[in-house]
């Protein structure tokens, strides 16, 4: 059975024939062969770099790239700079509010209050609280 397709698998698409596309393919093709001397003039560009430019590109990116190095780091000490004195303000509020603390606290072990003056309890220092412990404990073991 014969294939019912408009047009036959080995012409690529855009040929009528195959000998069309051979045709193609040796035009096509022929530029890259051709004479130099067919150009009329020579073209430079055909292949040659110049050195200096691609030097003068690679120094220019180096620089950049040390350029935005620098930048980056001194946004990064401005930071750590910012950073550092927020820490150190934090501290110095964490420090007075301990000491603070611990001053209430070194008042209440050491000093006398009314836990409740209705039934008569009273906060004694904590010194005086362990030697009446150990005096009551002195006593009933005697």
């Amino acid at each position: 059975m014969r294939d019912t397709m408009s047009h036959e698998h080995d012409i690529p698409h855009g040929h009528d024939s195959k000998v069309q596309y051979e045709h193609a393919l040796v035009e096509h093709d022929s530029w890259f062969r051709h004479d130099p001397t067919q150009e009329g003039h020579h073209q430079e560009a055909h292949g040659q770099t110049k050195p200096m430019v691609i030097i003068a590109f690679l120094f220019g990116t180096l620089a950049l790239v040390i350029f935005v190095g620098l930048l980056a780091m001194q946004f990064l000490k401005a930071e750590t700079r910012d950073i550092k004195r927020t820490v150190q303000e934090r501290n110095v509020v964490y420090v007075k509010d301990y000491r603070e603390s611990t001053a209430r606290w070194e008042a209440r072990l050491k000093g006398y209050e009314w836990i409740d003056a209705n039934a008569g309890r009273v906060s004694v220092p904590i010194a005086q609280a362990k030697q009446k412990v150990i005096a009551q404990y002195a006593k009933g073991a005697k």
